[in-house]
């Protein structure tokens, strides 16, 4: 009997690290999908309690999603051009940066053989290599570009949430309200 419980619980754990593996494969696949989503809830969840407050002083929510829309489309390219010319004026300094690195680098192997660490220059370069900070700056610009190719589907997607976010809980109150009833019926 104790086989029994035992191979059947590790059938069960078995079976949930295979679910958690497949759920964490089609997260990777969707991620194209779900990361331009994710922002567009985001942006909603910021905006929506602006548009809230637009509608309190009698503005229709049509004129208030286009006015917060506006404001967070300004806000959205402001950001982008301080990160922009900050990611140039970096990759046009990077030579200047590289020198005062490979400067600080001797001075480190000196404070560091003041202990007894005998480490040289070139082994320190090889573990810190300053071209992977420009690397990894450039990825984040593709990764931003590739949000910012996907920005009307984001945009499109926030009107919809903002739009629905009033009469949201309205309708999930209907849906539960009968299936709260559906579930007391069965029950008699």
């Amino acid at each position: 009997m104790k086989l029994i419980l035992n191979e059947n619980s590790q059938m069960r754990n078995l079976v949930m690290v295979a679910a958690v593996i497949i759920i964490l494969g089609g997260i990777k696949i969707a991620t194209p999908i779900i990361i331009p989503f994710l922002l567009a809830v985001f942006i909603a969840i910021i905006c929506n309690p602006l548009v809230n407050v637009i509608t309190r002083c009698r503005i229709p929510r049509a004129i208030a999603i286009f006015v917060v829309l506006i404001l967070a489309i300004t806000i959205g390219l402001s950001i982008t051009s301080v990160i922009g010319s900050s990611v140039q004026q970096l990759t046009s300094n990077i030579g200047d940066y590289q020198s005062q690195i490979r400067g600080n680098y001797g001075d480190l192997v000196v404070f560091l053989s003041k202990y007894n660490i005998n480490i040289s220059s070139d082994t320190l370069l090889e573990y810190f290599n300053p071209g992977t900070a420009v690397t990894m700056v450039s990825s984040m610009v593709s990764s931003l570009s590739g949000v910012m190719a996907n920005i009307f589907l984001i945009l499109l997607t926030v009107v919809f949430m903002l739009f629905e976010g009033d009469v949201l809980p309205k309708k999930l109150h209907l849906m539960f309200k009968d299936l709260i009833s559906i579930s007391t019926v069965r029950q008699v």
